[in-house]
């Protein structure tokens, strides 16, 4: 191979390169992004909401257009196949903000998903057993969102909103006689008719 035929190999291998990532960086823009709500119920943390980005400016949206696939799993815990991998059902959907905050023109669609104490596959946690111990456990998650008028897919999770967690301050410490304690702690917004 000349040096003229090389240079036009690592051109042509540059332009390649580009087009994937231009091409790439367009599909992000478009949406594969995710954020999952999830609320604290009476039986437990439930996945209440996704929150679609899409790129484009939208007045309108409809539920009916929306499929939505989760799997759930957690290394080393086996699971029924009907509390591993299934529908959600989409009972509502809104254009909204990147918070879920419903709004008359946005980039967001945000989904309302039906949960419920018997809805399993509504639950990011699993009660396991280990060392002869039960607890809850959070597992991982994940939803693939396909719009079925465009085909369009979002299956990658970019953040998570816990709204009853989130108000909470999660980094305190505390240490007695050499043992190191986590704890958290809610402070009010809002200090009225407090000392």
């Amino acid at each position: 191979m000349n040096r003229m035929e090389a240079l036009k190999s690592i051109l042509f291998m540059v332009l390649i390169a580009f087009s994937c990532n231009c091409g790439y960086g367009q599909d992000a823009g478009n949406g594969k992004d995710y954020t999952l709500v999830i609320n604290g119920y009476d039986w437990g943390p439930a996945a209440n909401k996704v929150i679609l980005s899409v790129g484009d400016k939208l007045t309108e949206v409809n539920d009916a257009d929306f499929d939505v696939k989760v799997e759930r799993s957690f290394e080393g815990v086996q699971m029924d196949a009907e509390e591993a991998v299934g529908e959600r059902k989409v009972i509502y959907a809104y254009v909204s903000d990147e918070k879920g905050n419903r709004v008359d023109e946005g980039n967001y669609i945000t989904l309302v998903l039906f949960v419920g104490p018997d809805a399993t596959l509504g639950s990011p946690i699993k009660y396991i057993r280990k060392n002869n111990r039960g607890m809850n456990q959070w597992i991982d998650y994940k939803l693939t969102i396909t719009q079925k008028s465009t085909e369009r897919i979002w299956n990658s999770e970019v953040n998570r909103i816990i709204p009853l967690l989130d108000d909470f301050d999660l980094k305190g410490t505390y240490a007695q006689n050499g043992i190191n304690l986590t704890y958290g702690a809610f402070v009010p917004k809002k200090r009225e008719n407090f000392p």
